[in-house]
């Protein structure tokens, strides 16, 4: 599998276009090195990029970047708004494809000792990376800045991970760790700067002190002025955002605002952002404000307009969305991302990939956009206005599946070239090409059984839908049904022509077992979906 990870270091220059841009360029002379973002500010004086990767390419441009900006980069001359200790302030490698957590920190634990010994700089690891609890946090390790930091270079507990313990006028100290996503994400205020900074300290998680905590785990915060723009921020960096999404961190934001009756005009995200952070955001308006929307492009306009994220600047869903950058720089097109008539005449080839699976997925697909379509023409109108609450239950996930089943066309198609890979490759040991060979097999197998149970959980959906359908649909909905019914069913003989192969007699069975059941569960819902129908048509 691929392996990307991303490198998102905040070097202490926000001011000189050159001295930044010849920091950026030095890592992308790094072949397969990737700027996904940057991100300049004049009043904090800093400058956040965003690089993605192959480990080995990250690690190797990573210090390619950090060489250069020790010869450009002067911190006894740096004044800005945000907090810093050196020159490559923050260091964060983020696990993104095909590496675990726990590979991420080894990575940049690799780059702390390389940075340290390469330009004799003091180094501290933070997050994941760092074993010392208190100093794991870059707010603790950043207290007191990079004035302060000759002095505390000399006290024992702060004697840096890598690196000596000697202060170096031009650099500071650097922070490097390993760390889930981090959004950098501002609400902008129209207040004084030390009026943001209460709205920050009410929220953040440190609040004012230990017996003074804020509102939201995962969230650090401090209140500053931008002078270009003649407004304040309320500067967040929400830590993890599966705990305290963004949305919870404007909401308090715009609560206590309005509280000291201060102006909220919008808010800004800082470099890339996840895809699936924006659409929780969406999800919660659209629960809270009760609408109808199931697209993920409408999802996400939905977000930025309740966020006001292009109130002050605008927001680039292209450019700052972490999944479309990667789709753009880095993802391989598959299978399902072929032209309709390519990928049939690629079928009936004679090359054996993609095959029956493949094509199971597709016909899953079809089946549940069909079925989509059908809801969606079965309420909205004032002839079908009682089905609109059933409807808005049933279909968010209904549509949601029909993405997720057309990935199984390149998930069934790379399982078989696996098997088939292990078949061709020559072997000394014959024992390890049988467990080779049972391990694709049963992954082969695994594949369309996963797909089989997807569309199994369709069927409730779908039988409520023939109930309230718009009569015009019937049609419609008797093709879908019958589209999910025959990829069950190829699901099913691409199982059982594996499983003749495999010789896990526990694994066999079990599987056998689980596909026959939802192949007849497969069968009576089809019975009944499609005579609910015919009555329909009857009346």
């Amino acid at each position: 599998m691929e392996k990307i990870i991303l490198w998102v270091p905040n070097f202490s220059e926000g001011r000189n276009k050159q001295v930044i841009e010849q920091i950026q360029n030095e890592a992308l002379k790094i072949p397969g090195c990737i700027l996904l973002d940057s991100n300049s500010g004049y009043s904090t004086h800093r400058t956040i990029f965003t690089f993605a990767g192959s480990p080995v390419v990250i690690l190797e441009a990573a210090l390619r970047a950090s060489k250069l900006a020790f010869e450009l980069i002067d911190m006894s001359q740096h004044v800005g708004e945000h907090p810093r200790i050196g020159a490559l302030d923050v260091s964060p490698f983020i696990p993104v494809k095909g590496v675990t957590l726990e590979e991420c920190v080894e990575y940049s634990k690799t780059f702390g000792q390389r940075l340290a010994s390469t330009l004799d700089v003091p180094v501290y690891l933070y997050g994941r990376s760092s074993d010392k609890e208190y100093r794991n946090k870059v707010p603790q390790i950043r207290e007191g800045e990079y004035e302060s930091l000759k002095g505390k270079l000399l006290v024992t507990d702060w004697k840096p991970d890598y690196g000596p313990a000697r202060f170096v006028p031009t650099w500071g100290a650097s922070i490097v760790g390993c760390r889930d996503f981090l959004i950098p994400f501002n609400v902008n205020v129209l207040s004084t700067k030390e009026q943001a900074h209460t709205i920050a300290m009410n929220i953040r998680e440190s609040g004012r002190g230990i017996n003074l905590p804020g509102k939201l785990k995962h969230v650090q915060a401090l209140g500053w002025m931008l002078e270009e723009d003649n407004m304040a921020q309320i500067s967040t960096n929400i830590l993890d955002f599966h705990s305290t999404p963004i949305y919870q961190v404007y909401e308090e934001a715009l609560k206590d605002s309005k509280e000291m009756k201060l102006a909220v005009i919008g808010s800004e995200i800082i470099g890339i952002v996840p895809i699936q952070a924006l659409l929780d955001c969406a999800k919660y308006y659209i629960e809270t404000e009760d609408l109808m929307i199931l697209d993920e492009e409408s999802k996400i306009k939905l977000a930025i307009d309740r966020l006001g994220l292009n109130t002050v600047k605008p927001f680039d869903r292209k450019n700052q969305i972490l999944e479309y950058k990667l789709r753009e720089k880095i993802s391989k097109p598959g299978y399902k991302d072929m032209k309709i008539n390519d990928f049939i005449a690629l079928v009936g080839s004679r090359s054996p990939v993609p095959g029956g699976g493949a094509v199971s997925a597709l016909v899953a697909s079809l089946g549940t956009s069909l079925t989509c379509m059908v809801g969606l023409l079965s309420q909205g109108t004032r002839k079908l206005e009682a089905n609109n609450s059933t409807v808005k239950k049933i279909l968010p996930a209904i549509y949601e599946n029909q993405f997720e089943l057309l990935d199984y066309i390149d998930k069934d198609s790379q399982a078989f070239k696996n098997v088939l890979a292990v078949n061709r490759r020559e072997y000394k040991d014959s024992a390890e090409k049988s467990r080779e060979k049972e391990s694709a097999l049963q992954n082969a197998t695994e594949v369309p059984l996963e797909l089989a149970r997807k569309i199994s959980k369709l069927w409730d959906g779908l039988i409520v839908l023939s109930t309230i359908l718009n009569p015009q649909a019937i049609s419609d909905l008797q093709v879908s049904v019958r589209l999910l019914h025959a990829s069950i069913y190829g699901c099913k003989y691409n199982v059982l022509i594996n499983l003749k192969s495999c010789q896990d007699a526990t694994f066999t069975n079990k599987t056998r077992v689980e596909i026959s059941e939802i192949s007849s569960l497969a069968d009576d819902y089809m019975e009944k979906i499609l005579g609910n129908l015919e009555e329909k048509l009857s009346i």
